[in-house]
């Protein structure tokens, strides 16, 4: 996996941009894994920062509302 620069929770493998986040250790019991990847579906850089930013905000509000 290859990791690109400049933005948090972005990686690339091939074409495709993943978000990929840590799951904290307080809200793990609510997880299986201890990574929460998942595909963006694009290949453009420009339109996979919008998404990484509001699945960001997605995701960390979902970690305020587990603990």
């Amino acid at each position: 996996m290859e990791e690109v620069a400049k933005q948090t929770y972005l990686k690339r493998r091939g074409a495709v941009y993943y978000f990929r986040i840590r799951i904290p250790n307080d809200v793990a019991y609510a997880y299986k894994e201890k990574v929460l990847c998942f595909s963006l579906k694009t290949s453009d850089y420009h339109e996979v920062i919008k998404k990484v930013r509001l699945e960001a905000a997605k995701v960390e509000q979902e970690f305020d509302e587990l603990t």
